[in-house]
């Protein structure tokens, strides 16, 4: 949504106002699971036609539904609560036009969207849904087909067609608590995740797993590195966290 738009903004770009997310470079329309998402003009293929299903009978319903929308607001703005009474639709089937990229909208707080039509992107479907696996697996990386799945609001089968045209641009990893659960198979796991940011596993482990949050601020990076006051500090803090959390 816009908040967190201005947030990300802010931490990018120097000199950002309350209003630069309303900046002419910038629309919004609906995303990954029909959440508000603010993005580049130019990024409407990635984030509509990215997420447009497959499967024939979903495209068309998304195709239909863009088409029965765009010739009822002929070119009118109007919130999509109103659009979809007199449409005699449920509103929110209107979201199912999102994927075809041709439906924008502006948030208005707690008052419902207000949303508008506009030409069909310029992007082949196949090309805009690599890019937009592109973009998931560089800012939360590493990713699997299944998480990847979750976030774009797309099927399990469509994730892993992309991950697949995808294959020679990925490296496979392992992380430790692949690795643990691939060792010990029945162990209860307890992750220690000392980033200070979201940390997302393999959907397909069947390890159960619990993480604990360790203050970053409570570390010294380079603590495991010295027999030091910092390394004793480190460890203290790890063990205090994991002892409130069991």
């Amino acid at each position: 949504m816009p908040r967190a738009a201005l947030l990300s903004i802010h931490a990018r770009v120097e000199g950002a106002s309350s209003t630069s997310w309303e900046h002419p470079s910038l629309v919004q329309l609906w995303g990954p699971r029909f959440s508000d998402y603010v993005v580049a003009a130019q990024d409407i293929p990635v984030f509509s036609l990215g997420r447009l299903p497959e499967d024939l009978r979903r495209r068309a319903r998304a195709s239909d539904t863009a088409s029965r929308l765009h010739a009822f607001l002929d070119g009118r703005r109007m919130p999509f609560g109103q659009a979809g009474h007199e449409m005699s639709v449920p509103h929110n089937s209107l979201r199912y036009a999102a994927p075809t990229g041709t439906v924008l909208m502006r948030w208005d707080g707690s008052r419902q969207p207000v949303i508008w039509t506009v030409p069909p992107p310029d992007r082949d479907p196949w090309q805009a849904r690599l890019e937009l696996a592109r973009r998931y697996l560089h800012i939360f990386g590493p990713g699997t087909p299944a998480s990847f799945a979750r976030w774009a609001g797309i099927g399990r089968a469509e994730a892993s067609n992309a991950f697949k045209g995808l294959a020679d641009a990925l490296t496979r990893v392992r992380t430790p608590v692949d690795e643990a659960c691939r060792l010990f198979p029945d162990a209860n796991l307890l992750a220690i995740n000392v980033t200070g940011e979201p940390a997302f596993y393999r959907a397909e482990m069947r390890c159960p797993l619990r993480e604990v949050q360790v203050d970053p601020g409570a570390l010294d990076a380079e603590a495991v590195f010295r027999l030091q006051a910092d390394f004793t500090r480190a460890v203290k803090a790890g063990f205090d966290a994991t002892t409130r959390a069991l």
